[in-house]
């Protein structure tokens, strides 16, 4: 078990996780951009109690759904709301290297995982290579600074009246060094379009081990697309992470 298995921790993604109307800005902008047909298989990388499959089964029609999280209280939960059959799985798994062939998927989603996961380079390689069209990633968090590992509190993440100290790592990447490492991806997985949206952080300090000012960064990126040439896409009101990106 992980600090993730906490009644409150859980709770909260069977209660929030599920509709439209819970979706980030981010998310709900990039997701819009997919085209819906194209859709068939899924992958949910960090699925949690695998609300997200509600999410997907409405907007896309007859998918076959993969859900893998390392909780065992996450997955409990999900086979317990939304079961178990032919197109629905959801498996528990602590692997970062993903048993299914290359372009398996349609689309390889990931959100509120990688900032968490020290191997996340691994693991996005891994989500770029089973997908044939679209990988959706929430990036671990980034700054203009140096590399450098926080903690997140969980209680009081997830429920301000607790004072535990349940804790997880928190990844913040310098952008730059990042952004060297997704030209990377781009340039040996033919990836024909990539869009990001970045901004501001805005969590509450109250329950994270530092003060930095530090981004979230949402990535969409398309493989395989109609358009040989390869166009970029960025959204952020930061005027200074702005001109980073021009190293893509």
């Amino acid at each position: 078990m992980t600090a993730w298995k906490n009644k409150n921790v859980t709770r909260y993604y069977i209660e929030n996780r599920s509709t439209f109307k819970d979706l980030y800005k981010s998310e709900s902008k990039l997701l819009y951009k997919l085209k819906k047909k194209s859709i068939k298989k899924i992958l949910d990388f960090g699925c949690a109690t695998g609300s997200f499959y509600k999410i997907f089964s409405k907007m896309f029609k007859d998918i076959s759904y993969v859900g893998i999280d390392i909780e065992k209280e996450m997955i409990l939960n999900a086979l317990k709301i939304y079961g178990k059959n032919r197109n629905k799985k959801f498996i528990l798994s602590k692997k970062k290297k993903l048993s299914y062939r290359d372009n398996y998927f349609d689309l390889a989603f990931c959100t509120s995982v990688l900032h968490h996961v020290e191997e996340y380079k691994k693991i996005i390689n891994e989500l770029v290579r089973v997908s044939s069209k679209y990988i959706f990633i929430d990036s671990p968090r980034i700054h203009l600074k140096k590399n450098f590992v926080g903690l997140m509190n969980l209680d009081k993440r997830f429920d301000t009246r607790k004072k535990k100290k349940n804790n997880v790592k928190y990844y913040v990447a310098n952008l730059k060094e990042y952004l060297l490492f997704i030209k990377k991806i781009i340039k040996n997985n033919n990836i024909s379009k990539a869009y990001f949206v970045c901004n501001k952080l805005p969590y509450s300090k109250d329950y994270m081990s530092f003060s930095d000012e530090i981004f979230y960064m949402t990535i969409l990126f398309v493989k395989n697309d109609e358009n040989k040439n390869y166009d970029k896409y960025v959204y952020t009101n930061n005027k200074k992470v702005k001109r980073i990106f021009n190293i893509l």
